[in-house]
């Protein structure tokens, strides 16, 4: 449900944009001799702003630029040598539990001097310093949390609502383009003054619909961003990595020298409070232990 409030959140906010961008251009269209009809012309909007907010999405979704995203964000390579053989013992045992294919998960590491891992479509990216100082079982963990996100769907979401939002980065620097070049013919009299004066008119209403429109999204997309750490982190206990996921988030808290976040930082931080998370994963592995039978007092 999340991943489908997310979708359209962000659905919503790119076609205002963009439908507000196409709009002028077609306005501006009979300049250079279109013929108007304005029922013609609306049917065109719309069908400009469909196509430019989920062509995009639908090709970052289809997951044949994940490689490039991989590479591009993170400096990603494809592991190789001994991190590939510490990422795969890692893998081979998540898929043993889940009964899922190994070879459907390329092993992306970045040699970035930061402890992180995330997925990306299928593929899974350790950044070094993890492989380095974590102990394999909580690798291990770590990894299955980040299948976790795989399996329900929140990178393919991720991908999706990313190429959703690539058009409306255009219309952003086609905007800021425009804007500078208007402003070096202000000094050309009346044409100058002319352009200056929509060019702001344009511009003010794009802000204020990009800021009435980005602001709920980008609060509501971070309380679902929480939500799926922590489905995630459900995932990964559930198949058996509750203790080594709860002590790997403890570590990697020690190791980032992370602070207690005050209210507004939680609200737009797009992880939940690590003590948060440790408890949740107890929960689970405690309701496990009763389950199984066994309680270790």
């Amino acid at each position: 449900m999340g991943n489908v409030i997310l979708i359209v959140l962000t659905f919503i906010v790119n076609f205002i944009l963009n439908y507000y961008f196409w709009i002028i251009v077609v306005g501006v269209a009979p300049l250079w001799g279109h013929q108007a009809d304005p029922n013609a012309d609306a049917s065109l909007v719309i069908q400009l702003t469909l196509a430019s907010v989920l062509i995009p999405g639908i090709i970052a979704s289809s997951g044949l630029l994940t490689p490039i995203f991989a590479r591009t964000t993170s400096n990603a390579r494809r592991a190789s040598g001994q991190e590939k053989a510490i990422m795969e013992e890692s893998l081979d045992d998540i898929c043993q539990r889940a009964n899922l294919n190994p070879k459907d998960y390329p092993l992306y590491v970045s040699h970035q001097d930061v402890y992180n891992a995330f997925a990306l479509g299928k593929t899974i990216t350790f950044f070094y310093p993890m492989l380095r100082d974590f102990p394999q079982d909580e690798i291990t963990a770590i990894m299955a949390h980040e299948m976790g996100h795989i399996r329900h769907g929140h990178t393919k979401t991720l991908l999706f609502c990313t190429g959703m939002d690539w058009f409306t980065n255009v219309i952003a620097f086609v905007f800021n383009t425009v804007s500078f070049f208007c402003r070096l013919l202000v000094f050309i009299p009346f044409l100058g003054w002319v352009l200056n004066i929509f060019v702001f008119f344009v511009t003010l209403i794009y802000n204020m619909l990009n800021m009435l429109t980005y602001l709920p999204s980008f609060l509501i997309s971070r309380f679902g961003s929480r939500q799926n750490e922590y489905q995630a982190d459900a995932y990964a206990a559930e198949l058996g990595y509750g203790p080594a996921l709860a002590s790997s988030l403890v570590r990697l808290e020690e190791a980032t020298g992370n602070q207690k976040m005050n209210i507004f930082q939680k609200i737009a931080c797009d992880h939940p409070d690590t003590e948060a998370r440790v408890k949740a994963i107890r929960k689970i592995v405690e309701k496990q232990q009763q389950e199984s039978g066994f309680w270790d007092d």
